[in-house]
């Protein structure tokens, strides 16, 4: 756990926890970084944050949104229904829960070794007396919550709701806009990552989990014809680019290359598919090997781990996108995205050619995917606050990766500004 601060500096940083929350950022950059400094304050080994979500069943769910503490892959992928657990107790009785992990309603979650951490403290985010999500605080065997950490929990919580108060009036303020006669023009700042100009509409990538045509159960011999069809093509894209990349980046893709062969992935695809439909089933896969990694791995070969793990959620999506005979995006079209993408979703990307990506979440120079964008030269825009509060699928846009903004329906001077640059590709 983090040293404990001395009194002066607990109470400057308790403040400033609140200015965290009122910031224009990415929701999930504005949690992240509120639940590594309520760590230093309190302090706590690990600090959670839930957020109350609908699955596309209509269930009930809290889904881990940010976190201090458990490894990055737990983001997202921990999910937890309200009533379950002392999380699911915090946030089905509206008030704060603390307990061990031998309490009554603890609910272990297969990965995390929470047993690390059997310390709990589960506090609601509410607003107006509904239940937003619940902040869970973690500590070691031998450090107690004591009455005075729970009284300074409960003050911390607040800048956690700020946090999503500014994210839904952000979001209720994009609505009424799009209630006018006209379009409204919004610029959105987020950092470059791959320069250059751009125009496209906006298209969305597929999400795993939701119900559709593709709930039903489907025949095993689709999934698999369907995994071999991603494999081949992304195969393919491999050698193209094996003779064109340094020695550092070609070793990496042949590790790709290795997954697209894994036969026992294909035939847990086909197994998960056939127990629970198509999209369910895909989604449940892409989170089991998400979490696989924390189970016994440390160091080194967690981060590979981790690593392999978005790419298997990333193959996940583009078996789902093929069984759809839908492709991730449309040639000209700019491909939004609320987390980075992984290598084999760039790979498939650069097949397709997309005007640009943008994307809501930060996404590392040095990861795989970074790399393929700048070797393709597609414009791309990491950590773009409000991107999904102001822009739908279809939206006219204008990347500009060089000064780093988004521009949503651009005024036709912009456009025709952009497009006589002879650098702004899209439709």
């Amino acid at each position: 756990m983090k040293p404990r601060l001395d009194g002066d500096e607990r109470v400057q940083r308790f403040h400033r926890l609140h200015d965290e929350g009122r910031v224009y950022e990415p929701l999930g950059v504005v949690l992240q970084r509120l639940c590594s400094e309520l760590a230093a304050i309190l302090p706590a080994d690990v600090v959670s944050v839930y957020l109350r979500e609908q699955s596309a069943a209509d269930e009930d769910l809290l889904v881990m949104r940010a976190n201090y503490g458990f490894t990055r892959v737990a983001v997202g992928n921990v999910q937890l229904r309200v009533g379950e657990g002392i999380t699911g107790t915090a946030a089905e009785l509206g008030r704060v829960v603390a307990g061990e992990a031998d309490h009554d309603r603890f609910a272990r979650v297969e990965g995390l070794r929470e047993e690390r951490f059997p310390h709990f403290l589960a506090l609601p985010i509410l607003r107006h007396g509904d239940v937003l999500g619940v902040l869970v605080l973690q500590r070691a065997a031998d450090d107690l919550f004591s009455p005075d950490d729970v009284t300074l929990a409960s003050a911390c919580v607040g800048a956690f709701a700020l946090a999503l108060r500014g994210e839904r009036a952000r979001r209720a303020a994009a609505q009424q806009a799009r209630r006018g006669e006209a379009p409204r023009q919004v610029r959105l700042k987020g950092r470059p990552l791959v320069p250059g100009v751009a125009l496209g509409r906006a298209e969305l990538l597929l999400a795993l989990g939701r119900v559709d045509a593709l709930s039903e159960t489907p025949q095993g011999d689709e999934v698999s014809e369907a995994f071999g069809a991603v494999a081949r093509r992304l195969g393919q894209r491999v050698d193209g680019l094996m003779e064109s990349v340094d020695e550092t980046l070609a070793a990496e893709l042949g590790n790709v290359r290795l997954l697209l062969l894994d036969e026992r992935f294909r035939r847990s695809a086909v197994e998960e598919t056939q127990a629970r439909g198509v999209s369910a089933g895909l989604s449940a896969l892409a989170r089991r090997y998400a979490l696989a990694p924390l189970q016994t791995a440390s160091g080194p070969e967690l981060d590979w781990l981790e690593r392999r793990a978005a790419e298997i959620t990333a193959l996940c999506r583009l078996v789902y996108a093929e069984l759809q005979h839908r492709p991730v995006v449309r040639p000209g079209g700019a491909l939004l995205l609320t987390e980075a993408p992984g290598g084999l979703l760039c790979l498939d990307l650069l097949g397709r050619r997309p005007s640009a990506v943008v994307m809501a979440d930060p996404m590392a120079r040095e990861s795989l995917g970074a790399r393929l964008l700048q070797h393709a030269g597609i414009p791309t825009l990491a950590s773009v606050g409000g991107l999904f509060a102001w822009v739908r699928e279809g939206d006219p846009l204008l990347i500009d990766a060089d000064e780093g903004f988004l521009h949503v329906h651009p005024s036709p001077e912009l456009t025709a500004r952009a497009r006589a640059t002879g650098d702004a590709p899209g439709r």
